[in-house]
């Protein structure tokens, strides 16, 4: 039965009470706020990270796996997941899905499900179909998506949400957040300190064991408040919300009464059931569940340890009360601190290229036990950091081809997606090197006796920060040809000269180091002879020519690996003295 909202006469004493024991009193302040509802998901010891689900993929109807997940997807009626962490995307079809040891993301897919997470901080999504998930002894995020679902609580803090559909939702042995979403929902509260809320629809709503907070949210609801000391907030529409009777009828609930059982304004007064006055009484408020206040800050990476990101609201209604502030979840490596004034800060390094973005649950707890969380992000802004050269050596043989590439140049830069540009500052007077947009290096023709090794510097730039490379270029050697000079003489000879006769010498030389050439005469007159060592050209046999006779000799200049160097050279006759 409902009862109306409309106010009975006093007179009607059975209406009027429960009007009042079902009614909030007016003027109480609403001194709860709605709570803050965190989806995190954490990783298993070593904690990588968060991993957080993203848009759903055509072709499978889960969204892509975080690295480092087994992957099982499988429309089969049986899917049993490994050690993990696994990654399960269901087909279609009903399955049974039991999850493994690890921390898991399980997409149960169409169709009716039923989901039993063991073991690990899982994820579960059950998608169309009337599923039943369970949660197991992580703290598990749960949510039953269209169809109406049956979702129950673990042992550990969970997150269940029934999403679309008449759902029945059932929270487990620890602090559980609770939220119905649309359709007409039963949500039982369980063991611990949860928060229930149903949101749209006719739900019915039970607090179990426990101080829990509970709103009603959108439509007719039926809230019970259940054992302990619970907070319940009614909606716009009717509400029947059963938290603490109101026993004697005087407006207020025991757990605020500061007295119930006190009679009256006047000492002696007999309490009048139902009168409607304040009573004149001694006793302590009772605990106010303490307030935080969600938030959004950015930071620098690389901020140095202590830096302060930002302060967390809270807020404390009751007078001398001490409360805590801790980081459950979200807060990976640790790097966050927070004390009892919501003074956020870091304990260490902040890496954008690692975490750009951390979702911390903020819990804040008095001395009566009494708690509430918020969802604090905190972006890691991306900063322009020093990059890095890398010092090379490269070996490239003599004469080579103009343009010959020698090796590439190598930059490293943690931004990842920098854009490098490269200039030769430094040991290269000639001119011989040039570098490209990409980091490699050419060369132009080098000679390894005229500069064995070339040490450059290399300067590499991303726009904001540069770095020095020091490039050393082998200049490896090469067998090089003989070279006869290409002016020799005037060489003559007076007719009739005695044998031998001297007549000159012939110049050439190598250009690799060490090698000695040899001279030789490879055609020619025969009475002609040349010293294969000095290339002096000598008249070693009687010469009855004429004077105005001119000889024509090859000469030919070998090194030590038969490269040779052939050149003639003209002996001309003159008249004797």
């Amino acid at each position: 039965m409902r009862w109306s909202r409309d106010r009975p006469s006093r007179s009607d004493e059975t209406n009027w009470a429960r009007y009042r024991s079902w009614s909030l009193p007016k003027g109480l302040p609403m001194r709860v706020s709605r709570l803050i509802l965190v989806l995190l998901f954490v990783a298993a010891a070593g904690l990588v990270g968060v991993s957080a689900v993203g848009a759903q993929d055509g072709a499978t109807g889960c969204p892509a796996p975080p690295a480092g997940m087994n992957v099982i997807v499988s429309d089969a009626a049986k899917i049993v997941g490994t050690r993990g962490p696994d990654f399960i995307c269901a087909g279609p079809g009903d399955n049974l899905i039991v999850t493994g040891g690890g921390n898991d993301i399980v997409y149960a897919g169409d169709g009716n499900d039923i989901v039993r997470s063991q073991g690990g901080a899982d994820q579960v999504f059950g998608g169309e179909g009337d599923d039943v998930l369970n949660s197991g002894k992580g703290n598990d995020v749960v949510e039953g998506g269209p169809g109406n679902d049956r979702v129950n609580g673990g042992d550990n803090r969970d997150t269940l949400s029934g999403q679309d559909g008449n759902d029945r939702i059932v929270g487990g042995s620890g602090n559980d957040i609770m939220t119905g979403g649309l359709g007409n929902d039963a949500m039982h509260g369980g063991f611990g300190k949860d928060s229930i809320s149903g949101e749209d629809g006719r739900d019915r709503l039970s607090g179990n064991s426990g101080g829990d907070n509970i709103e009603g949210g959108d439509g007719d609801d039926f809230i019970n408040g259940g054992s302990g000391i619970d907070t319940c907030l009614s909606g716009e529409t009717l509400n029947r919300c059963e938290v603490s009777p109101d026993v004697d009828a005087d407006g207020f609930m025991q757990h605020e009464d500061c007295n119930d059982e006190d009679p009256a304004v006047h000492e002696g007064a007999e309490e009048i059931f139902g009168d409607g006055i304040d009573q004149d009484c001694d006793g302590e408020d009772a605990n106010t569940r303490p307030q935080v206040e969600g938030a959004e800050f950015t930071i620098n990476e690389d901020s140095r340890a202590g830096s302060i990101v930002g302060t967390v609201v809270i807020t404390e209604l009751d007078e001398a009360d001490e409360i805590a502030v801790t980081i459950p979840h979200g807060n990976t490596f640790d790097v966050f601190a927070i004390d009892s004034d919501g003074l956020l800060t870091t304990t260490g390094p902040l890496n954008h290229e690692g975490i750009s973005l951390y979702t911390l649950a903020i819990v804040v707890t008095d001395r009566g036990g009494l708690e509430n969380f918020a969802a604090v992000k905190v972006t890691v802004a991306n900063v322009n950091e020093a990059l890095t050269a890398d010092d090379a050596e490269f070996v490239i043989n003599e004469n080579n081809d103009p343009g010959a590439t020698v090796g590439a140049i190598t930059a490293t830069d943690i931004d990842g997606d920098t854009t490098f540009s490269y200039s030769i500052t430094a040991g290269d007077p000639g001119g011989l090197f040039a570098v490209d947009a990409t980091g490699v290096l050419t060369a132009a023709p080098l000679d390894h006796e005229a500069t064995p090794v070339h040490t450059l510097t290399v300067t590499v730039s991303d726009g904001e920060f540069d770095d020095d490379a020091t490039v050393i270029v082998n200049v490896n050697d090469a067998n090089e040809a003989p070279v006869i000079d290409a002016v020799q003489g005037p060489f003559s000879l007076p007719e009739g000269s005695p044998v031998p006769t001297p007549i000159g010498f012939v110049t050439g030389s190598d250009p690799d180091d060490g090698d000695i050439p040899t001279w030789s005469i490879t055609n020619g007159p025969r009475f002609f002879s040349i010293d294969g060592a000095t290339g002096e050209l000598t008249l070693s046999g009687t010469d009855a020519s004429l004077a105005g006779t001119v000889h024509v000799i090859e000469i030919t200049l070998t090194d030590g690996v038969a490269l040779t160097d052939v050149r003639s050279v003209d002996v001309t006759v003159t008249a004797a003295p």
